[in-house]
């Protein structure tokens, strides 16, 4: 298998983000990018594979009674549905 070097992959990796955010800033794809990279596990997978589990948290279908949000800045937010269907950190209804 051809090695990537960190730039490459994480090239990669933030061009597979920016299919599914488009309209994201090139600075936060690969600031999103950098955060994939530093997880050992998603590291040792190709980048296009690992930007993909790493934005599955939004991708998979509701149902479970949760809705989960990924912020660019990586932070997966997930609280349980109230009346409105989300809430902030603080709980209340969004």
């Amino acid at each position: 298998m051809n090695q990537l070097t960190p730039s490459q992959w994480i090239a990669r990796c933030a061009e597979t983000i920016g299919e599914r955010w488009r309209t994201a800033a090139v600075t936060e794809l690969e600031a999103a990018a950098v955060e994939v990279w530093r997880d050992a596990d998603l590291r040792e997978l190709p980048p296009q594979d690992a930007a993909a589990r790493w934005l599955k948290p939004i991708t998979e279908p509701s149902g479970s009674g949760a809705i989960g949000t990924r912020f660019l800045s990586g932070s997966y937010h997930c609280s349980q549905s109230t009346t409105y269907g989300a809430t902030n950190g603080a709980g209340e209804d969004l």
